[in-house]
């Protein structure tokens, strides 16, 4: 013998009728495996819409938390494909900027709106993390110096094809990290609407005197010393600069720079020979 087939509007339809006969609704429950509050939930909807009442109802949520205004949305991408760089927290504090009238989407929902258009790139896990150098107890301003060396990379975009171009590309990333790009250190605020100007005037440091030694040179912009027709090497660094030259032995001469001392040269060969180094950090 098969199965006998039972459908839920039929069911449905058998309970109303029987209701509607004047059997009680606990008893009637029990018979057909319900509760009484879904027992009264069928009967209310049969009173308030009639049969139609008795189909079966869309499961859909009336509200999605990650569901986003189709608007909102596009202006999400909008933002990623004008700033590849940024991620969800610099979009949405850009939001909040551009349109403070709506409701700031969370950062995760931002995240899902990129992720979900292949716009968030999977980080690799790393297998090796290095390891800095111990830094020594600095006692003094300035007494401790550190610079982050990176190594060989690949820039994000490739070099322009020449310095004016270059150029272009700087003073573009400056404007943007200045007055476009929020700053979660600054709490969403750009760097220019805080920055406040220097009431002072700036007053370049006065020429070094140097009233101990024997002349005064100022080095060339191809970084040289000349004396008469004598063009001695030196470095570029130092150009525009003035130094100070003391006979030190009998056609030797020390060039000093400020309070420190660079190197020698004769009266034979056209180049400084370096002293020791002044700007050596110390061995801790």
């Amino acid at each position: 013998m098969p199965w006998k087939e039972c459908k839920p509007m039929d069911e449905r339809l058998k309970f109303i009728a029987r209701l509607l006969e004047g059997e009680q609704m606990a008893p009637l429950c029990r018979e057909f495996g319900i509760s009484r509050v879904t027992g009264y939930k069928i009967f209310n909807r049969y009173k308030e819409c009639g049969l139609d009442g008795l189909n079966d109802c869309s499961r859909r949520p009336y509200r999605q938390a990650n569901r986003l205004p189709f608007q909102i949305e596009r202006t999400i991408l909008g933002l990623k494909k004008e700033y590849p760089g940024w991620g969800a927290p610099k979009i949405r504090d850009k939001l909040i900027r551009q349109y403070p009238m709506i409701k700031p989407p969370a950062i995760s929902t931002v995240h899902a709106v990129l992720d979900r258009h292949g716009l968030v790139k999977r980080r690799k896990r790393r297998k090796y993390k290095a390891q800095g150098t111990a830094l020594s107890k600095a006692l003094l301003p300035n007494q401790l110096w550190c610079a982050d060396y990176k190594g060989e990379f690949r820039l994000g975009k490739p070099p322009a094809f020449n310095f004016l171009q270059q150029q272009q590309t700087f003073d573009h990333f400056i404007e943007v990290y200045n007055n476009q790009r929020p700053h979660q250190g600054l709490a969403g605020a750009y760097p220019g609407d805080i920055f406040t100007p220097s009431p002072r005037v700036y007053e370049p440091p006065s020429e070094p005197d140097y009233p101990f030694h024997d002349r005064t040179v100022r080095v060339t912009r191809c970084g040289r010393i000349c004396i008469g027709k004598r063009k001695i090497n030196l470095s570029q660094v130092f150009a525009g600069q003035i130094l100070c030259l003391r006979e030190v032995e009998d056609q030797i001469w020390l060039v000093s720079f400020m309070h420190y001392d660079l190197g020698f040269f004769d009266n034979t060969e056209d180049r400084v020979e370096p002293a020791t180094n002044p700007f050596a950090p110390e061995k801790v």
